[in-house]
């Protein structure tokens, strides 16, 4: 935790869950593009949208864990579908 709270600034809310949404990503890479150089991070940002519509930001931390930032809403504002996977029982 200390590269991401100590350093980028964050704090934890959830470990795997959706609570890493954020309301506008473009406000939440800057607040990083400013901080990128205190972290020595080297690692490019780009915000892309994923398959469920959502604009994301995928970040590597210095072990090459992967963590990502992901807008609250759908690019379109149509809800993403889940999965259309089998659910497991």
């Amino acid at each position: 935790m200390k590269f991401y709270g100590d350093i980028l600034g964050f704090t934890e809310i959830w470990r795997c869950s959706k609570d890493g949404q954020v309301p506008d990503i473009e406000k939440s890479a800057a607040q990083l593009e400013a901080r990128r150089s205190l972290a020595n991070y080297t690692q490019p940002m780009a915000i892309k949208t994923g398959f469920n519509r959502r604009r994301q930001l995928k970040l590597l931390n210095p072990d090459g864990t992967r963590s990502k930032l992901m807008e609250l809403k759908t690019v379109d504002g149509v809800p993403a579908v889940s999965s259309t996977a089998t659910p497991i029982r």
